[in-house]
């Protein structure tokens, strides 16, 4: 008899209603590849600015160009140039893009900057007593 309830439990097996569903078996979504392949375009601003000092070449009194800018009649030589430059920047950019694979773009692209930062500084200087001259510097 015992050996007969062993076997029986043996050959009993999990019961499921007949009348119920069974549970619906869920995945997890397969993750979409972004794809870079395509045209774009874009912009820039900004602004520049910088403080600088300009010296200038035959300015230094032991040169002969000091001597020519002083014309030997007393004159002063002429010292550095002090002057700001600012301004705006710009620009355009554009291209295309290939995705190749998932690890791999090629891509074609084109741009143009423009500067519009410009400043100029001015240095007098005297030829002669009461000669008055002026050197002027400019940075673009």
């Amino acid at each position: 008899m015992a050996t007969a309830g062993i076997v029986a439990a043996g050959a009993v097996s999990a019961a499921g209603a007949a009348d119920l569903p069974n549970a619906p078996i869920y995945k997890a979504p397969v993750a979409a590849t972004y794809n870079w392949t395509g045209f774009y375009a874009g912009g820039n601003v900004g602004y520049g600015w910088q403080n600088r000092s300009a010296s200038f070449v035959g300015t230094d009194a032991s040169t002969v160009g000091a001597a020519l800018l002083t014309g030997g009649f007393g004159g002063t030589v002429a010292g550095p140039a002090s002057f700001s430059a600012k301004g705006v920047t710009g620009g355009l950019q554009g291209g295309y893009n290939w995705q190749v694979n998932r690890n791999w773009l090629v891509g074609l692209e084109a741009d143009f900057n423009w500067a519009n930062v410009n400043g100029t500084g001015n240095s007098a200087f005297d030829v002669a007593p009461g000669a008055a001259m002026t050197i002027a510097a400019q940075q673009r």
